[in-house]
């Protein structure tokens, strides 16, 4: 009778537990919902958006973005030689998305990118994967960041990347996409 009890027991702080978790779910995402609505006709006395931005640093980006936009690619230049920086928000480097660097580094270039005419930028074929380049500029471009702690200072490669279509996925890794490039030396105030 005492095993019972006790396996009873057991049995109902496992699912108070889970019912416990499952409501902190649902109410946070409500509250998150709600606060991500730009005008609300039910008013609030509380203003708790900033304090929802406080723990959802990333918000809703994803939904933000056009699905066939071109991908933007950062290289760093030293020694005439390619590295690759990475723009991935689910690195352990980006303490799994709560890092707001890679952002940061996005807006840069895009900062910069407006101060340029895209329309002049080189043409070329590119595949990130295989490192497949093509060709690249010879002369730099000669920026000023004026952003304040800037991220990006010295000679970088960016590369605007058309995304591989999803009919083509088996063959992502062959495949050469059009990409615009870019060679600039970001010169920084700091």
């Amino acid at each position: 009778m005492l095993h019972k009890i006790k396996n009873l027991f057991l049995n109902l702080r496992y699912t108070a537990l889970a019912v416990c978790l499952g409501l902190f779910a649902i109410i946070s995402f409500i509250i998150v919902l709600i606060s991500s609505i730009p005008f609300n006709p039910i008013q609030y006395k509380f203003n708790y958006v900033s304090q929802v931005y406080t723990y959802a640093p990333q918000g809703w980006a994803f939904f933000t973005r056009e699905a066939k936009e071109d991908q933007v690619y950062i290289y760093k230049i030293e020694n005439n030689k390619l590295e690759k920086i990475s723009q991935k928000h689910a690195n352990l480097s980006n303490f799994i998305g709560l890092s707001r660097k890679v952002s940061k580094m996005t807006m840069e270039v895009e900062i910069i990118a407006t101060m340029l005419d895209k329309k002049k930028f080189p043409k070329t074929t590119w595949n990130y994967d295989e490192n497949l380049y093509g060709k690249i500029p010879d002369q730099f471009i000669t920026i000023k960041n004026l952003i304040k702690s800037p991220i990006l200072c010295g000679d970088y490669l960016v590369v605007y990347h058309s995304i591989v279509p999803w009919a083509w996925s088996n063959s992502a890794y062959k495949t050469r996409m059009p990409a615009k490039v870019i060679k600039v030396r970001i010169t920084c105030q700091n």
